[in-house]
């Protein structure tokens, strides 16, 4: 492969790759998308298929009623607040995975809000130009010019100008990228599990309402995986 060829291949990843980071921007900031998902959830919640979400939960046993019509309207509803706040960009959940900048422990969820504003400390999610989502602390605000400044906690932290515009040059961080402001967490994977996994125990039919309502497509996805291992491992071989 001589020189030519592989400038491109790389200009070609390079469109790609600006491409992709486009469609990631499109969709975060598009309010189509959910609603969508929030109206097609709610059909296969409610509708014909409704079925697939009636598992009788440890509270049916204790309280010795039918408690599953009860705990799928809760888990649609609890999902609805959550895919409303995420449409109207009240507020966001941010899963971390590892530590470049920020001491958050990696496999654990921030939540972030744009009720507040951003002061000087508060820790902030962000757009960057490169299409990627930050959590940096804000180190400086102009609220005449609203425009702030990041920076990480860890020490040799990455310099954010880079992130602030497309050409780099950029000094200070326009506000309209800022996605919220820190009001909860860190919360740790293991916290999170050990919930659902409770509430899967006491009311199944609730937490699968709320998964499918409030995320639609992780949803799916788990249930066809779900699918492929039962018919892999528990299905009589014929």
């Amino acid at each position: 492969m001589d020189m030519d060829d592989s400038l491109d291949i790389e200009e070609e990843e390079d469109r790609w790759f600006k491409d992709f980071h486009s469609w990631i921007h499109w969709r975060r900031e598009t309010r189509v998308v959910p609603i969508l998902n929030w109206m097609v959830a709610s059909m296969v919640v409610y509708g014909p298929s409704g079925g697939t979400v009636m598992f009788p939960g440890l509270l049916d046993l204790f309280l010795r009623q039918n408690f599953v019509g009860l705990a799928i309207d809760l888990g649609w509803a609890l999902g609805t607040i959550l895919s409303l706040g995420w449409a109207t960009r009240a507020f966001q959940v941010v899963f971390t995975f590892e530590q470049k900048a920020m001491s958050f422990p990696p496999g654990s969820f921030l939540v972030f809000s744009k009720v507040w504003k951003p002061v000087q400390g508060s820790v902030i999610h962000f757009n960057g130009s490169d299409g990627r989502s930050y959590v940096r602390r804000v180190s400086a605000v102009r609220s005449e010019e609203d425009v702030i400044r990041t920076v990480g906690d860890l020490e040799g932290s990455p310099d954010d100008q880079p992130l602030y515009s497309q050409s780099g040059k950029a000094t200070w961080l326009d506000v309209k990228n800022v996605q919220g402001t820190l009001t909860a967490g860190p919360v740790p994977f293991h916290v999170v599990l050990a919930i659902c996994t409770c509430w899967i125990l006491l009311a199944p039919s609730m937490v699968v309402a709320f998964f499918i309502t409030s995320q639609p497509f992780l949803t799916l996805c788990l249930g066809v995986l779900g699918r492929i291992a039962y018919t892999l491992i528990l299905m009589p071989v014929a």
